[in-house]
């Protein structure tokens, strides 16, 4: 019982993590598209983790209507779980982001293009690295299109991007 109770609350809490992770103007990324749309592929998984894994709560009648609760969230989550790891395998030629310097930040180009029926787009992140593979990011511009945006650096904290000024700023400490 005690390995079902660390699965539950191991799914509920890496569910928990990537959603909070995606909710925030400031989030962590994976240096890569695919890898990003990895994990949240396992985070839609999750909710069928936790069903399967049985709620731990000892009252009958709340542990079978929390797995009630559970489960149509699994039948939702499982083909979106599909859909990421698709899109994973779309976005593979498209994992590299251009890292471009702008004054003491830096910023990284992520481009994405999903064939003929998608015009693209160009995505304008000021990125910090914390560690190899991972990085803490924000989200400067997106553009339609895969015309890469100009940027122009104004000064330490100021750029402009297509025209349009944006204010630099630190993410979370000062050596971002």
């Amino acid at each position: 019982m005690a390995t079902r109770r660390v699965v539950f609350f191991a799914a509920l809490d890496y569910a928990a993590t990537v959603v909070g992770n995606n909710c925030g103007e400031t989030r962590f990324v994976f240096t890569t598209i695919s890898a990003n749309a990895v994990a949240i592929g396992i985070a839609f998984c999750m909710p069928f983790v936790m069903a399967v894994a049985g709620v731990p709560i000892a009252r009958r009648w709340l542990r079978r209507a929390l797995t009630a609760l559970l489960l149509p969230v699994a039948a939702i989550g499982l083909p979106l779980a599909a859909l990421s790891f698709v899109m994973a395998t779309m976005t593979a030629r498209f994992d590299a982001p251009t890292i471009v310097p702008a004054g003491r930040y830096t910023l990284a180009l992520f481009t994405s293009d999903f064939g003929a029926m998608d015009s693209g787009a160009v995505i304008v992140d000021q990125v910090c690295r914390v560690a190899p593979g991972l990085m803490l990011s924000r989200v400067m511009s997106e553009s339609r299109g895969l015309e890469i945006p100009e940027i122009v650096v104004l000064d330490r904290d100021h750029i402009r991007i297509n025209g349009q000024p944006f204010a630099v700023r630190p993410l979370i400490w000062p050596l971002c």
